[in-house]
Parts: structure tokens; C-alpha cells; sequence
């Protein structure tokens, strides 16, 4: 599976990440950038952290960069599979950004549901 992914049906980004090597974070950047120019605004993102540990610096950096760009391009709901300590080092960058905010679930499953049940409120 891809590290990053759309369904343009569902109008959802998403977002794997694991530890990244220093060479591949402007990358990273960019193909998210990419997939959000195929969304439209009031896009929802599921975003898996179970793969990351806890992350470096620079890390946290580009996490701040993607999540900044997602308020920005007007994300509207986004969940968070994963360790809780990674949820809330996210959760300080998201507050420090403004209107951004996730919610958090155990399970890929839970989260698609969840961004499902989201969607179909609005």
C-alpha cells in the first residue's frame, strides 16, 4: 500500500506515515500536496500512525508543514489511527495551527466509519 492515498468518491486523503528518512521528507511534502489538488475543500483525511515510533525533530517539523497545509486547503474532518503519545504530539501541533482538530480511533475500520458517519452529517 501506498504511503498516500485519495478516493476522490469519498473526497478523502489518505495519510501512512512510519519514520522517514531526512532525504524523503520534501517528498513527502509534495505528494501530499499533490493528492490535495484532487480533492476538493471539506475533504476528510484518515491519517495512520501505527507504523511510527517517536518522531525526531524534523519529523515533527513536516508533520506541523501537512498539517498546517491541510487547514489551509480546508480539511474538514480528519482521524488518527495509532499510539496515543504520537496523537498527542499531533494534537499540540494541530491546537498551535487553530482550526484543525482529529479525533482518534483504535482501528482503520473504526476511523473510516467514523469519517463516514462525519461526511454524511453535514
Amino acid at each position: 500500500m501506498q504511503r498516500i492515498l485519495t478516493d476522490k468518491t469519498k473526497n478523502r486523503l489518505y495519510l501512512r506515515f512510519s519514520e522517514i528518512a531526512d532525504d524523503e521528507m520534501a517528498d513527502e511534502i509534495i505528494e501530499v500536496v499533490n493528492a490535495v489538488k484532487g480533492l476538493k475543500p471539506g475533504f476528510t483525511c484518515l491519517t495512520d500512525l501505527r507504523k511510527m515510533t517517536a518522531p525526531t525533530e524534523k519529523e515533527k517539523r513536516m508533520a506541523r508543514l501537512i498539517i498546517e497545509y491541510l487547514s489551509m486547503m480546508g480539511v474538514s474532518k480528519v482521524v488518527r489511527v495509532g499510539a496515543r503519545s504520537i496523537f498527542e504530539l499531533l494534537d499540540q501541533n494541530s491546537r498551535e495551527v487553530g482550526d484543525y482538530s482529529a479525533i482518534h480511533a483504535e482501528s482503520t475500520e473504526e476511523a473510516e466509519s467514523l469519517l463516514d458517519q462525519l461526511t454524511h452529517r453535514r
